[in-house]
């Protein structure tokens, strides 16, 4: 909380903390979802799927979720690396952002891909 409010005093804008993303995304034009270590992040996903941008830690899985620049933004966990990307979110991110969780992160495609891997094990 304190690296995403000090990115956000170095950019000159205020944040809202979030209690509730269902609630409040609606409304967001950016998540901010800063992490030392990830596997998945369905908050990200949730902020996607809403067309929210999305500025998130370059680690875990996070980069297979963010193409860095074109769906979201992938910073390092540094205020400035923050305060950069905030500068620089614009709509058309959280518009791919929308479309990148439709092409590849529905239920059915996980449903899918699950299938796949367990038909690929059992005939190895």
């Amino acid at each position: 909380m304190a690296l995403a409010q000090e990115a956000a005093r170095l950019a000159g804008i205020d944040i809202e903390m979030s209690a509730n993303l269902d609630e409040d995304l609606p409304r967001a034009r950016v998540l901010v979802y800063l992490t030392r270590s990830e596997g998945l992040g369905s908050g990200i996903l949730l902020g996607m799927a809403y067309g929210v941008t999305v500025i998130a830690s370059k680690v875990g899985g996070i980069p297979e979720l963010i193409d860095d620049g074109v769906n979201g933004i992938l910073v390092a966990n540094k205020p400035e690396a923050v305060a950069a990307a905030l500068r620089r979110t614009c709509p058309g991110m959280g518009h791919a952002a929308r479309a990148t969780v439709i092409e590849r992160f529905t239920e059915a495609h996980m449903i899918e891909a699950t299938l796949g891997a367990y038909n690929r094990v059992l005939n190895a």
